[in-house]
């Protein structure tokens, strides 16, 4: 994305779902402070028959991306994608920030959820970018050497109660 790209985020509270759950002042909040963000709507701040005043909206603020940020907010990519083509831009550039879709449903995931639209302001891929599950760790080591440092360091680890596997090379 160019450094002359700005930025709408649509945030989508639905009644009936899990985003009152997240911190959503704090996600308004992140996306204000986040660069080449303009303009931060809420579904309450305009109706779905404003399209002239979304379509000034995005010429006014030169807006070049749009981010629907909430849940179940599908059916308002159309109203975007159509609102960005009659101002001449692409309409791949109208994305969804799903937190339903990437379990950010709770209180406490309103850190992921930041993650989640900071990638989809950004274009980042949101799989490159989680981080891995917790895997268990073999404590086993492996001292590739019989010299002297390699002899005394196979001591400690054993001393620390872990095994430890001494390699060296057979002699002719």
């Amino acid at each position: 994305m160019d450094k002359n790209s700005y930025i709408g985020v649509y945030f989508y509270k639905s009644s009936k779902g899990h985003l009152s759950n997240l911190d959503f002042l704090e996600l308004v909040s992140y996306a204000k402070s986040l660069n080449r963000v303009t303009v931060v709507w809420y579904n309450s701040d305009m109706s779905l028959s404003e399209s002239d005043r979304v379509t000034s909206l995005i010429k006014e603020k030169k807006i070049n991306r749009i981010v629907i940020a909430g849940e179940d907010q599908g059916y308002l990519k159309p109203f975007f994608t159509k609102a960005m083509v009659s101002v001449g831009k692409a309409p791949e550039n109208v994305v969804l920030a799903s937190f339903k879709e990437r379990d950010a449903i709770t209180k406490g995931d309103t850190e992921r959820a930041k993650a989640i639209l900071a990638c989809s302001l950004y274009g980042i891929p949101f799989e490159t970018v989680v981080s891995p599950e917790e895997a268990t760790v073999n404590p086993d080591t492996v001292v590739i050497g019989a010299g002297m440092v390699c002899i005394q360091a196979s001591l400690e680890i054993a001393d620390s109660g872990n095994k430890v596997y001494l390699v060296e090379k057979p002699v002719p």
